[in-house]
């Protein structure tokens, strides 16, 4: 059993900290904010590969992931995970390259009408759709039950934190910018309104193709929430009533019947945006990097999570190679 520390605790921090936990090791989450203040906390949530490369890796991790979530929604009341019938429409086939992640079974074509005219096709996936607002919750709880402990606190030096345990996870998404000095990092700028939940029944929908026109409406638990922005190397945090007028406007040219219901609030996140996914173990230490998933976080979260498992645990290591850096003093 190793001492592991994860710093960050979104989406893919408590992830891979619950992974760990399952694989024997003692683990401990470091985090400068609440687990209800990160990004994840705001995010969509649904099963989608979006902004995130490459797109090989992307697909398998979306490929585990699913099977997970999947698992996990037969308990929605617990989790906050359930299945949706998603709508997607597609105005440029070459642009799906996600296809591939799709598991076998789960796409069935809409009907001719409910494709706009101006669309090439359009089609239905049974995804999981996770509530943010009880799923992370759940993480943590099924994190703290299994004996895992949270210090809130700062990380400003990764080596001298590496130095504290066996092994260092570095989820800090967008927050490996300063940490990892990592200058390929940048925000992508998300903006979504969370609507009022009445008996108006509402359609799971996406129409995404240009940063500043993606529209979608995903209905959950106890409220709606519509998007979308994707605006890249835009770290505003302050709402952009232009683009709360075009979400609102994009959304009802689709579903008419969501003009009317009233808005809670509206929520600004940034997703960490990387040339490609930063999953590896940095050579010579004992840090592990998992950060810069695009857009995809919830969506690859469970299989970077396994990769990081099999980072520290090879399947073909020998149990008497207890110290893959030959350093036996390290974070004893």
């Amino acid at each position: 059993m190793a001492h592991i520390n994860v710093i960050g605790c979104g989406v893919s921090g408590l992830s891979t900290a619950i992974r760990l936990q399952e694989a024997g090791h003692q683990v401990t989450i470091i985090s400068r904010d609440h687990f209800q203040d990160t990004v994840s906390a705001v995010a969509a949530a649904i099963w989608f590969p979006f902004s995130a490369e490459p797109q090989d890796r992307v697909n398998a991790w979306s490929k585990e992931t699913f099977d997970v979530f999947r698992q996990l929604a037969k308990e929605p009341e617990k989790t906050g995970v359930f299945m949706t019938d998603f709508l997607v429409f597609i105005e440029d086939p070459s642009y799906v390259y996600w296809e591939s992640a799709l598991p076998e079974g789960i796409k069935s074509p809409a009907a001719p009408g409910e494709i706009p005219e101006q669309y090439h096709s359009g089609y239905y996936v049974r995804v999981p759709l996770s509530d943010s607002s009880k799923y992370m919750p759940y993480l943590m709880d099924r994190f703290q039950s299994a004996g895992g402990q949270v210090e809130y606190r700062t990380v400003t030096d990764l080596e001298a934190e590496a130095r504290r345990a066996d092994w260092l996870v570095n989820c800090t998404g967008m927050g490996a910018r300063e940490l990892c000095d990592d200058q390929e990092l940048y925000p992508i700028r998300g903006q979504v309104l969370r609507l009022k939940k009445t008996d108006t029944p509402v359609k799971c929908f996406i129409d995404e193709y240009m940063p500043h026109r993606i529209a979608y409406a995903l209905p959950r638990t106890d409220d709606i929430i519509l998007g979308g922005t994707a605006i890249a190397h835009d770290a505003s945090t302050e709402e952009d009533t232009q683009a709360t007028r075009t979400i609102r406007t994009l959304c009802t040219q689709h579903q008419p019947q969501l003009k009317d219901l009233e808005v809670l609030e509206v929520k600004v996140g940034h997703r960490p945006g990387r040339s490609s996914v930063r999953l590896e173990r940095e050579p010579g230490t004992n840090i592990i990097h998992n950060y810069g998933h695009g857009g995809s976080g919830y969506t690859i979260s469970w299989g970077c999570a396994d990769e990081v498992v099999k980072v520290i645990d090879p399947p073909d290591r020998s149990e008497m190679d207890v110290d893959p850096l030959d350093r036996p003093e390290i974070g004893r």
